[in-house]
């Protein structure tokens, strides 16, 4: 499971999904986030949202094999 988020408030969720995402506008609060988002997308807002979307719209049917 994925989440998204763009500020402070979102750094519990962060702490918790070892996949979350961060809209660029996330690095404006680093000093700020106890728990910082595991992926950064490269843009900010909703253009960092779309951003994860393609990318996940472009793996899915992928094969993934995972570490370990």
């Amino acid at each position: 499971m994925t989440m998204v988020g763009d500020s402070p408030n979102d750094s519990l969720m962060f702490g918790f999904f070892p996949n979350g995402v961060g809209v660029a506008n996330v690095l404006d609060f680093r000093d700020d986030l106890p728990a910082p988002p595991a992926y950064v997308a490269k843009h900010r807002g909703a253009d960092g949202f779309a951003e994860l979307a393609d990318m996940l719209i472009a793996a899915k049917g992928q094969e993934w094999t995972t570490a370990g």
